[in-house]
């Protein structure tokens, strides 16, 4: 059985109770309308599920100016970023307590590709990935793999709370002046799609 709750601040529970089930709760945040994160998680601080949105994933100028609800759009594709989100159809705005109005299957069938790397000194890589990924396949050091061969990293941490990083820390230091490829492979995203594009 399916239990649907809203979730929002203490002093709008009796208003959003007309809708269904509501759950107030104390210090419940503001949400900016242009850009934001949602993290939810457990008493124990694990990350439960994290969205990082902007008003780009409204795909609607008049709806993206404010008074309607961004709404998933397959909960089975939780991974998937702004392909997997839009604007409401509801014409209150929003669907408090109900299913989404833009419901569908969405799955999500693109692996993930490596964007870029940041060099922050000369014994760590900031590898930045298009979307979150599987923690597990990304802390495998021996998927990462350097042209001149410098072998695996030391270790490759994804960073919470969205996973869409991973810090690599290196066997040795890079050279100044050295040009150096890194090469990804067999690394997945949370929908086990694996990398796409392999270098950068």
């Amino acid at each position: 059985m399916l239990f649907r709750s809203i979730v929002c601040p203490l002093s709008a529970e009796a208003a959003y109770s007309a809708f269904g089930a509501a759950m107030g709760i104390t210090g419940f945040p503001s949400l900016n309308h242009d850009a934001d994160e949602v993290i939810l998680s457990s008493d124990e601080g694990s990350v439960i599920h994290a969205v990082q949105y902007d008003k780009s994933w409204f795909r609607n100028d008049l709806k993206s100016g404010g008074g309607w609800s961004l709404e998933m759009i397959d909960p089975k594709s939780p991974c998937t970023g702004s392909a997997n989100w839009t604007a409401s159809m509801q014409l209150i705005g929003g669907t408090p307590g109900m299913p989404n109005s833009v419901s569908a299957e969405n799955p999500d069938q693109q692996g993930p590709d490596l964007l870029r790397t940041i060099c922050p000194d000369s014994i760590h890589i900031l590898a930045l990935f298009s979307e979150p990924l599987d923690s597990l396949s990304a802390s495998i050091v021996s998927n990462y793999e350097f042209s001149p061969d410098m072998g695996p990293p030391v270790e490759a941490i994804p960073v919470p709370p969205f996973y869409d990083q991973v810090n690599l820390t290196l066997r040795q230091p890079l050279l100044p002046e050295q040009v150096y490829t890194m090469s990804v492979q067999q690394v997945r995203d949370c929908a086990t799609n694996e990398i796409r594009s392999e270098h950068t």
